[in-house]
């Protein structure tokens, strides 16, 4: 990776627009703009602001880690939605998924603003999800292992099934994906798919659960694969609220859990699970977490200032990002350290999150074309 004095001295000519990488020029006219931070190891937060990345054409809809120095864009302009990939160390940045290839495949340029994505976690798959102005649900699975030789992967859902959402397994080989419960016409809430084969593995009927909120993972154990949901319909009985139901893939069976009271949603690492909670009968607080480490006498909690919208366990155990809002329309985002008992305000607005594997955040802003690099501050040696 490009030292500090050189990304800088790489910014200066990037500005100036002489900037030559690779055997392409890139000018004032480029769509992004990178302003280099200095990372100041002397604040009490693990993480420091070391990059802001402005958009000077287009709007950023999404982004992603890649890898740990590249990462992807889903950038929109008149001309419709393209995928840039960025190199963090070099500044270099080039069409991953060019706007005629998503026209083709994906959607048109007037739909292209409703497009959402979600990078699976081994990075092979990208999910596009849109809607039409009929409201009908529609989406793209692109296999991307090979860039810049992409697949399309296509099998026929249940009749009348509205894909809204996808949840991949860590090692990527399995794909849960979602019915749209605002939606009439289907008898499957959930399909389960083993994308390595390219079968079906399971499957949940509107009666068996329905109104499916939240997923997530169950761990990280490859060869015991299962997941967890909050669905407000069981068994063909409304529940009070939602709550937790688990499915294990290997033995096709559904649990509900009917123990996790206050439950909002989770998730899990090897390390241990977290789950969020709320103590108020009307579930709009106070809000908190639960810590479950294998190896600690309890489960640790700590308070939220606001109710949580979306969780990121890191490799370390105890070590938790969330992002919570007070408005619903503004996330901060936090980094706790549960066996510490410490919490750090990361960022005011957060409207999405990507982890590195090295631990590097990529921040995207809501109220700013803007996306924002964190960096893990080195800790002082020992004296």
């Amino acid at each position: 990776m490009a030292t500090r004095p050189v990304r800088t001295a790489l910014l200066l000519l990037l500005l100036l627009g002489a900037l030559t990488v690779a055997g392409w020029a890139a000018s004032l006219f480029d769509p992004f703009k990178i302003e280099l931070q200095a990372v100041n190891a002397g604040g009490p937060s693990p993480y420091q602001l070391a990059a802001r990345i402005n958009l000077t054409q287009g709007f950023v809809k999404q982004s992603a880690w890649l890898d740990n120095d590249k990462f992807l864009t889903l950038l929109l302009s008149p001309d419709g939605a393209a995928v840039w990939r960025t190199s963090y160390s070099t500044l270099e940045r080039d069409k991953f998924i060019s706007s005629s290839f998503l026209e083709q495949y994906v959607c048109s340029p007037g739909l292209s603003t409703r497009l959402e994505w979600t990078l699976s976690p081994s990075k092979h798959y990208l999910f596009f999800s849109w809607f039409t102005d009929d409201g009908a649900r529609q989406w793209t699975l692109i296999d991307i292992s090979a860039a810049p030789e992409f697949k399309i992967k296509k099998f026929t859902p249940p009749p009348g099934m509205q894909i809204a959402r996808i949840l991949f397994s860590p090692d990527d080989r399995y794909a849960v994906l979602v019915h749209d419960s605002f939606k009439q016409g289907s008898d499957v809430s959930l399909l389960a798919m083993d994308l390595q084969q390219g079968v079906e593995c399971w499957r949940a009927s509107a009666v068996q659960a329905g109104f499916i909120g939240e997923l997530w993972w169950g761990g990280a154990i490859y060869d015991s694969p299962r997941f967890n949901f909050m669905a407000s319909l069981y068994e063909g009985r409304s529940l009070a609220h939602p709550m937790q139901l688990t499915c294990d893939l290997k033995q096709a069976t559904l649990t509900l859990d009917e123990g996790q009271a206050g439950l909002l949603f989770g998730a899990e690492a090897l390390w241990g699970r977290v789950g969020c909670f709320t103590k108020g009968e009307s579930r709009e607080g106070p809000f908190y977490i639960a810590v479950t480490i294998p190896g600690q006498p309890k489960a640790m909690q700590v308070p939220l200032s606001a109710h949580p919208v979306a969780v990121t366990l890191m490799p370390e155990p105890g070590m938790v990002l969330i992002s919570n809002t007070s408005d619903f329309v503004t996330n901060q985002l936090w980094l706790i350290d549960a066996l510490a008992g410490d919490k750090f305000l990361i960022d005011s607005d957060c409207a999405g999150l990507s982890v590195a594997s090295d631990g590097k955040l990529l921040v995207r802003s809501r109220t700013n074309n803007e996306l924002r690099i964190y960096e893990r501050v080195a800790k002082p040696a020992a004296k």
